[in-house]
C-alpha cells in the first residue's frame, strides 16, 4: 500500500545484535511503503551499530543516528527531533512487527480521525516462541476517548506501553520523554493521552514483544526500580489534578503502595538508595497525600506518612495473616 503520509519509525538500539536483524527486516517488509526507519544507536558495545549500517546501505529510507549513551528515552527524543514524517511509531530493537502493522494502524487512525492508534500485542520468549500473556490484552472498542485510555493504564497492557502505537507527530510538540530515568512508558503515557482528542484501536496482535531474561521488567527490585515510584507519583498527581474518578485514583494508588512496600522491604540498604527512597516518600506526602480525594479506602495511611518502613512491615504481616482491613 502506498501511503499519502510519511511514517517515521524510531528504533532505539543498544546491544541487541541478536534480535536487531529480525526487527529491521519486519519493518522493511511493511505493506505500507511510505516510511523511514530511524535506527538510533545508544553507543552499543556489540555489533549492533554494524548491523544498522549494513541495513542502511541496502535501503536509503533507513537512517542511522549515533548518540552518546543516554537510554531509550533520549534515543526516542532524538528520533522524534530528526524524523521527517507526519506520523511517529516506536519499535524496540529486540521486538518485531507484522507486515501490515503500519498499514492497519495508519488506516485506523485516519478513518477514526484520531490522534493515535493502538494494536494488540503478542508476548514471545527469546527463542521466538509465543507465550501466554501475563497481561490483560482484551479487545476494546474501535475508538475511545483520551480519558478512557488513561483509565485503562495498568488494566490493559495495550495502553500501558509506548510501542504498538502510531502517533500524530504534533502530539510531541508539548510532550517529551523524560531522559535519564527507566520506566519511561509509565512516566509519559498519561501525558501523551492527555493531549489526544481520541484513540483508535486495532484488535489484531500486530506487535511481537520479546520478554528477555535480562530485561528490566524481570529484574529484582533494585535502585532503578525506584523510578517506578517517581512515575506513579507523577501519574497520581496528574490524575488528582485533572479530576479523574476515585476508582482510577484508588487503583493507581494501590500500585504505588505496592512499589513502596517492595522498595522498603526488598530494596538495597546502601545510603544512596535510602536517601533517594526518602526523597520519594517526601514527594508522595507533598504531592499526593495532602491532595487525596475523599472516599478512598487506604487503611493506616497516616502510619505510612509517619513511619513508612513500619507501615510496610505491618501491612505485610496483615496480608500473611489474611486479616481483612476493609
Amino acid at each position: 500500500m502506498e501511503g499519502n503520509s510519511l511514517i517515521s519509525v524510531v528504533v532505539p538500539v543498544y546491544n541487541i545484535e541478536r534480535y536487531l536483524p529480525k526487527c529491521i527486516e519486519s519493518l522493511m517488509a511493511q505493506t505500507y511503503s511510505d516510511w523511514e526507519i530511524m535506527l538510533v544507536d545508544d553507543e552499543s558495545t556489540d555489533g549492533s551499530l554494524a548491523i544498522c549500517n549494513r541495513y542502511s546501505g541496502k535501503d536509503s529510507r533507513i537512517r542511522v543516528i549515533r548518540q552518546a549513551h543516554g537510554g531509550a528515552s533520549k534515543a526516542r527524543n532524538t528520533g522524534i527531533r530528526m524524523a521527517k514524517g507526519e506520523y511517529i511509531a516506536f519499535v524496540d530493537g529486540d521486538d518485531y512487527v507484522a507486515a501490515d502493522y503500519l498499514q492497519k494502524l495508519y488506516l485506523a487512525l485516519v478513518h477514526e480521525h484520531a490522534s493515535l492508534s493502538v494494536c494488540g500485542l503478542q508476548c514471545i520468549n527469546e527463542k521466538g516462541e509465543f507465550l501466554p500473556s501475563p497481561y490483560k490484552n482484551d479487545d476494546v472498542p474501535m475508538k475511545i476517548s483520551a480519558s478512557e485510555a488513561i483509565c485503562n493504564l495498568g488494566y490493559n497492557v495495550v495502553f500501558g506501553v509506548v510501542w504498538n502505537k502510531l502517533y500524530k507527530r504534533d502530539i510531541f510538540e508539548s510532550v517529551q520523554f523524560t531522559e535519564h530515568r527507566t520506566f519511561e512508558d509509565e512516566l509519559i503515557l498519561h501525558r501523551l493521552y492527555g493531549v489526544c482528542d481520541s484513540i483508535a484501536t486495532v484488535p489484531e496482535k500486530l506487535y511481537f514483544y520479546t520478554i528477555r531474561q535480562g530485561s528490566k521488567m524481570r529484574e529484582e527490585f533494585g535502585a532503578e526500580k525506584l523510578d517506578m515510584l517517581f512515575a506513579y507519583i507523577d501519574r497520581l498527581d496528574y490524575l488528582i489534578e485533572n479530576g479523574f474518578r476515585n476508582e482510577t485514583v484508588q487503583y493507581n494508588h494501590d500500585i504505588l503502595m505496592l512499589y513502596f512496600k517492595h522498595s522498603y522491604l526488598r530494596g538495597k540498604r546502601s545510603r544512596g538508595y535510602q536517601k533517594k527512597l526518602a526523597g520519594l516518600h517526601r514527594d508522595y506526602v507533598a504531592k499526593i497525600y495532602r491532595k487525596l480525594p475523599q472516599g478512598l479506602h487506604i487503611p493506616f495511611l497516616r502510619l505510612f506518612v509517619l513511619a513508612p518502613y513500619v507501615y510496610c512491615v505491618f501491612m505485610t504481616i496483615m496480608n500473611k495473616l489474611k486479616i481483612n482491613l476493609c
